[in-house]
């Protein structure tokens, strides 16, 4: 990838954003380093032995829940629930799931990690813009993973599908989110995150530009309108930050 960057439009004027807004699990957070040592807390906890094949199931079960939400297919609370109780199913595990997702709740949230150079990215750039985190997830574990991180204090506010009702890519989260704005201009904002489906649909969706932070430099492979495409949050600052002040 050229200098780190592919360009869907003219780039000259990239730091003429206003309002950024961005993603927070696997665009600042480390969120599959959480999970893990979640789910390894919570597996010694009830005895389940822990292993990477178990690892990548109980993920794939509880992604392709997240996609059916976002797609409206379940609700936030039946998703929650389900992903242990289906994985139990499948391993043969005879477990209360209700109990199990609880407490990997609260380790979750206390298993808290930001993408290296997330923190000091938010930081510098909350000194020219404004900046917003929109997120779909639970408002207790979103909450307490972004303070702890300390990119919480960076950000003017934070917007989670839990709380809004609604969740990335529909066009009502963000218009419930452009609503709560102050002085919000959808030709001064862009959307930051790792999701094709979320992230990028939900920019297209509500009508404004796109970055799609790609650092495993994955292929499109859904139909959506990528503005810009990033391979790093380095690669980020350069063109927002850097030369904004040139």
């Amino acid at each position: 990838m050229n200098n780190n960057i592919i360009t869907r439009k003219s780039i000259d004027r990239i730091w003429d954003y206003e309002f950024l807004l961005f993603d927070a699990d696997r665009t600042l957070l480390d969120f599959d380093k959480s999970e893990q040592m979640a789910l390894k807390q919570v597996f010694e906890e009830y005895g389940i032995e822990f292993s990477d094949a178990r690892h990548y199931k109980y993920s794939k079960i509880n992604q392709d829940l997240w996609d059916q939400h976002e797609l409206g297919l379940i609700c936030r609370d039946r998703l929650i629930y389900k992903r242990f109780e289906d994985f139990f199913a499948y391993e043969n595990i005879e477990i209360d799931s209700v109990e199990v997702e609880e407490r990997y709740q609260f380790l979750l949230s206390e298993n808290a990690y930001s993408i290296d150079g997330a923190l000091e990215l938010i930081k510098d750039l909350s000194i020219k813009y404004a900046v917003y985190i929109v997120t779909n997830g639970v408002k207790e574990t979103q909450m307490k993973r972004l303070v702890a991180t300390g990119i919480e204090k960076y950000v003017r506010d934070i917007f989670i599908s839990d709380v809004i009702g609604y969740q990335k890519p529909t066009k009502e989260y963000f218009d419930i989110v452009f609503h709560k704005i102050s002085d919000f201009q959808k030709d001064k904002a862009l959307i930051i995150g790792d999701s094709l489906s979320s992230d990028m649909k939900g920019g297209n969706n509500a009508g404004i530009d796109t970055c799609w932070y790609n650092p495993q430099m994955l292929p499109q492979n859904i139909d959506v309108d990528v503005t810009y495409e990033v391979d790093s949050l380095e690669s980020l600052r350069e063109k927002l930050l850097d030369e904004k002040t040139i």
